[in-house]
């Protein structure tokens, strides 16, 4: 009996742990990559917008986007959790910049700061 007492001790102390993860949604801004980027042309990142417009269409599934800081430069990366492949990683003129950096996603993230999520669903 007293066994029994102590299973559902730990199941009830158990689930009371249990919290659901509520994502709080990020409204999309502009100013603040032109900002980090120091840009002022909105027609560079005519493709950022494209990206939210998409994911603004989608009725569910996760997407972000945030402004990341490797070494001294400033990079976006864009999460699209309906897509096999791991997010996108740009720099302020619009190119992938993996490649160009000669790193992996794993090193990117691992030697990269997050600065801030500018947008997410």
């Amino acid at each position: 009996m007293n066994k029994l007492i102590v299973i559902f001790c730990v199941v009830i102390f158990g689930l009371a742990g249990c919290e659901e993860e509520k994502l709080t949604r990020v409204e999309y801004s502009l100013d603040e990559v032109l900002f980090a980027c120091d840009k002022s042309d909105k027609a560079d990142f005519v493709w950022l917008d494209q990206f939210v417009a998409k994911a603004e269409s989608q009725p569910s599934g996760y997407y972000a986007v945030e402004l990341m800081k490797y070494k001294s430069s400033i990079y976006i990366l864009l999460q699209d959790n309906l897509s096999a492949s791991p997010p996108a990683i740009y720099n302020c003129d619009g190119d992938l910049a993996l490649a160009d950096l000669g790193l992996t996603y794993n090193e990117f993230m691992d030697e990269s700061i997050k600065l801030k999520s500018i947008y997410s669903k």
